[in-house]
């Protein structure tokens, strides 16, 4: 959906009216800042946005114009609350000997989570382009 709200709002614009690029920080909590960041990047990539995760700060600076910026703020605040949702639903993890698994489950979740959100999000953005684009 939001795919498809962008290639209609860029069908209404020049490139000329589009803005300036900016830049917007998103504040990322422990634990799991790691994956939480790799979600982020996978949202703003498949956003034509950029994202660098400055690690020592705990948060995500992601580029791009404002619109696609919008975007990536709304998804990444809904989909880290589904993934959290998600982590918790699943409860504490032990292994055979009765050691806590919990915290490697849990990052490992993230990174899978993260990898399947990017190729949904990328494969959503391809089918809107395909069925907006003129066809030869």
């Amino acid at each position: 959906m939001i795919a498809r709200h962008a290639i209609a709002d860029a069908l209404l614009h020049t490139p000329d009216d589009v803005g300036d690029p900016a830049a917007r920080r998103i504040h990322l909590d422990d634990p799991y800042v790691d994956a939480k960041a790799s979600l982020l990047h996978q949202i703003a990539t498949a956003n034509r946005c950029s994202a660098v995760h400055v690690v020592n700060f705990g948060w995500v600076t992601v580029f791009g114009y404002d619109r696609d910026l919008d975007a990536v703020e709304l998804l990444a605040a809904s989909l880290l609350a589904q993934a959290t949702s998600a982590m918790v639903r699943h409860g504490a993890r032990r292994d055979s000997s009765g050691r806590s698994t919990t915290r490697s489950f849990r990052r490992s979740f993230l990174m899978g989570f993260a990898a399947r959100i990017g190729e949904r999000l990328r494969e959503a953005t391809a089918g809107e382009v395909a069925a907006t684009s003129p066809t030869h």
